[in-house]
């Protein structure tokens, strides 16, 4: 038994140091703004190698973040974060920039489904048949195909003709999911108005991409913030959200006892100063 132990112990912590040289190698590549993506990705339409590899690196911090979601799943961190990876090459050979869409945007459910696919083979924990199972699988992707055309979500009747079946059959194969399908469109059936996201228990997912691009931005932005002085950093902290509830310029002005065109004007110099090419993935997120 001790043997056993100190087994799971020694395995626990190889699984950490690798994440976390991972992580450490995931973090050195900078986020990408919405110009370079685009440029990226239209290289990577002609052929280019090092283009396809940069946005892939560049998007690596995601998956963990996304993984992290499913590691009471019964599989490995390490082994979730590998097939969220493969996700993720799948949604960079597929992705096309006309749509509009931010890469990661498209790359979240490839990622997502990769994970699920794995922890449906691989998980003890996982009891579903495998044709129900793949039920979940072409419901979202029906979902998301839907979306990527249309820029809005079907609702179940929809649904039912896309999949040909039934609506009551789309909601019972919604119910088998607790936390992997989103949606968040208004349907009305048999003289009901609702949400679809209603219909499944888990009532407090959120949208994967939003929390794992707004965590790694937020993160970016604590590191930026250390090249400003004291009352700049202050300033960005109480305008921002940052450890706080975001104030508006006359409420950051009383806590300096400035107007507040002299605190807009310290604002927009520290501004000026995280819009370095250091930090230009966050210029879309300081709008």
């Amino acid at each position: 038994m001790r043997n056993m132990s100190e087994s799971r112990l020694r395995t626990n912590t190889e699984e950490q140091n690798n994440i976390s040289l991972y992580f450490a190698d995931a973090k050195k590549e900078k986020l990408l703004t919405r110009e370079e993506e685009i440029e990226l990705t239209k290289r990577l339409k002609e052929g280019d190698a090092e283009a396809r590899s940069k946005l892939i690196r560049s998007n690596l911090r995601f998956v963990i973040t996304i993984a992290k979601q499913y590691k009471n799943s019964g599989l490995l961190l390490e082994d979730l974060i590998s097939e969220g990876n493969l996700g993720l090459i799948i949604a960079a050979d597929r992705f096309d920039p006309d749509k509009g869409y931010h890469f990661i945007s498209y790359a979240v459910y490839w990622i997502r489904q990769s994970i699920l696919r794995a922890i449906n083979e691989k998980s003890r924990l996982i009891r579903l048949p495998l044709n129900k199972a793949m039920d979940l699988v072409d419901l979202e992707r029906a979902v998301h195909q839907y979306y990527y055309k249309s820029g809005y979500t079907p609702d179940v009747n929809e649904l039912a003709t896309i999949l040909n079946k039934d609506p009551n059959d789309i909601l019972h194969i919604m119910s088998m999911s607790t936390e992997h399908i989103s949606l968040e469109g208004e349907y009305n059936y048999d003289g009901m108005k609702d949400r679809l996201i209603d219909t499944i228990e888990d009532k407090t997912s959120k949208n994967v991409e939003e929390t794992a691009i707004n965590k790694e931005l937020m993160e970016e932005l604590k590191t930026a913030i250390e090249s400003l002085s004291d009352i700049e950093k202050q300033i960005i902290n109480a305008r921002y959200g940052i450890d706080q509830e975001r104030k508006t310029l006359k409420e950051v002005g009383e806590m300096f006892s400035f107007t507040k065109e002299r605190i807009r004007q310290i604002e927009k110099k520290a501004l000026r100063k995280m819009h370095s090419q250091k930090y230009s993935s966050l210029k879309d997120f300081l709008k």
